[in-house]
């Protein structure tokens, strides 16, 4: 929910935010719409073919009393992104309880440890996980997010176990092959080629897989 929109930062000459590793929405109920229509997702073919499940399924009179009986698919189907977006925006998904928000307010110390993988961490010459995983607190929100939402191509190398290079050609043609671009295929520039969007390390333990 802390993503700004796609835009290019002149202040620093890259791109920043934008939903999706590589950016290609600006906001949270277009990115919730998205996996509806995926046939390697929820392989719906239409605003129709969804609200037609959504119309028989057990929770669809809860779904009416927050947005009323609406016949037009499209509307719905807006409507159903909009209920995705307020539950991303809400206080249980963004409650900001880790051990650090503790030690930030003091109420947590940090063992010898700890102390010593944040200074590591810090370290803008050494480890330099801070300098896009930033510790300072987003302007907008006044959390710290651990991400200054720019992209960064970090020349990760393909896995050859990601069940994507063996799925039906017609899904994808190239097999072991395929490479994705990032950014670069967002913006039809092949200078942001392999960029993608740093991403924030909250939760990252059970996050996983990342660099999949």
């Amino acid at each position: 929910m802390y993503i700004p929109s796609f835009h290019f930062s002149n202040a620093d000459s890259s791109y920043h935010g934008g939903f999706f590793w590589d950016g290609r929405v600006n906001t949270l109920e277009e990115q919730a719409q998205k996996p509806f229509m995926n046939p390697l997702e929820m392989n719906n073919s239409s605003a129709a073919m969804l609200m037609k499940k959504i119309r028989n399924a057990d929770y669809y009179s809860l779904f009416n009393n927050v947005y009323g009986n609406v016949s037009d698919d499209n509307t719905a189907f807006n409507n159903i992104a909009d209920a995705i977006a307020c539950y991303e925006s809400s206080p249980e998904l963004n409650p900001f309880t880790s051990k650090y928000d503790y030690y930030l307010k003091g109420q947590a110390t940090l063992s010898a440890q700890e102390q010593r993988g944040l200074i590591l961490f810090k370290d803008s010459l050494k480890s330099k996980c801070g300098n896009c995983h930033v510790t300072t607190p987003d302007n907008i929100s006044g959390k710290v997010l651990f991400t200054d939402f720019s992209y960064n191509n970090d020349g990760v190398p393909n896995n050859t176990y990601n069940p994507f290079y063996s799925i039906p050609a017609a899904f994808n043609a190239l097999g072991s092959n395929y490479i994705d671009y990032g950014l670069g295929s967002i913006l039809n520039n092949h200078n942001q080629d392999g960029k993608f969007r740093v991403p924030s390390l909250r939760n990252i333990a059970i996050t996983s897989p990342i660099f999949s």
